[in-house]
């Protein structure tokens, strides 16, 4: 795991401190929660680590984090509890991706939430 406070921009999964990434994701979702007006850029400032590392999901929760807030939290959770997985080695990345996949298809496809 990357313990440096450089921000490394990398699809490597195992390139990336998801604590850090856990812990700026959580900040974020909190105060994006008050009524205090930020701004995108600074929020990127603010949140450097996690907009530098994955601007994706920067973007991804600056959009949708009204929607259906404490389902939208456990999902980001369980995404990074998994990376997590994959980079000790307690899950392979495919497998991730199956757990990923049927947790969100139980989510939103009516036929699987039975």
């Amino acid at each position: 795991m990357n313990n440096t406070s450089t921000p490394v921009n990398s699809s490597n999964i195992h390139n990336t401190n998801v604590e850090k990434i856990k812990l700026e994701v959580d900040n974020m979702l909190e105060l994006l929660k008050t009524n205090v007006l930020n701004s995108e850029t600074v929020l990127k400032k603010r949140f450097e680590y996690l907009f530098k590392t994955s601007p994706a999901l920067f973007n991804f929760i600056l959009k949708n984090h009204k929607n259906n807030p404490v389902q939208f939290k456990k999902n980001l959770d369980t995404m990074l509890t998994l990376i997590f997985k994959i980079q000790t080695s307690e899950i392979s990345q495919h497998d991730a991706s199956v757990v990923v996949g049927k947790y969100i298809g139980e989510q939103y496809i009516p036929q699987l939430q039975e």
